[in-house]
C-alpha cells in the first residue's frame, strides 16, 4: 500500500482499544504464585546449594 492509503496512529489506536474492551477480562488466582512457591522451595534450594559449591571456571 502507498503511505498515504494507511490508517494513522490515532485510528488504530481508538480500534485496538475497541477491541481491547470488547475482549473479557482474565483475573488471575491470587493464591497461584504462592501455591506453585510453596511446592517448588525445597528443589530451588537443593540446586542453589550443589550449584554455589562449584568451582567457576
Amino acid at each position: 500500500k502507498f503511505k498515504d492509503e494507511r490508517p494513522l496512529f490515532p485510528q488504530i489506536l481508538s480500534s485496538i482499544e475497541l477491541l481491547q474492551h470488547s475482549l473479557p477480562k482474565i483475573n488471575r488466582s491470587a493464591s497461584e504464585p504462592s501455591m506453585h512457591r510453596a511446592s517448588h522451595t525445597e528443589d530451588i534450594n537443593a540446586f542453589t546449594s550443589t550449584y554455589s559449591r562449584l568451582p567457576v571456571f
